[in-house]
């Protein structure tokens, strides 16, 4: 399980991420999208890169980073709507305790 430490190294050691989670981003609301999931954008940047000439190169991403890249572009973007990436925040407890999303 990546923590939010590790989360971050790894977006710190791999910016290209971002910037192409940003670009995707940014396309769909040029487009007029008011409101959008992250984790489609994050889908087709695994598609694309699947479909790339070169097999070796793969774009992996983990879904637990999905929360922290949305987080990361609305605040590069202050002018994109509050709610065009939903956020929530999560509230996770130990074991045979439920898991609840608030917000």
């Amino acid at each position: 399980m990546m923590t939010p430490d590790s989360i971050r190294a790894f977006l710190d050691d791999n910016p290209h991420v971002f910037e192409r989670f940003e670009r995707e981003a940014l396309r769909v609301i040029r487009r007029g999208f008011n409101h959008y999931s992250a984790y489609t954008i994050t889908e087709v940047l695994r598609h694309e890169s699947a479909m790339r000439a070169d097999p070796d190169y793969i774009y992996k991403v983990n879904n637990n980073i999905i929360p922290t890249l949305s987080r990361d572009f609305m605040d590069a973007h202050p002018e994109v709507p509050e709610r065009f990436f939903e956020q929530r925040t999560a509230s996770v407890t130990r074991k045979n305790q439920p898991f609840t999303l608030e917000g």
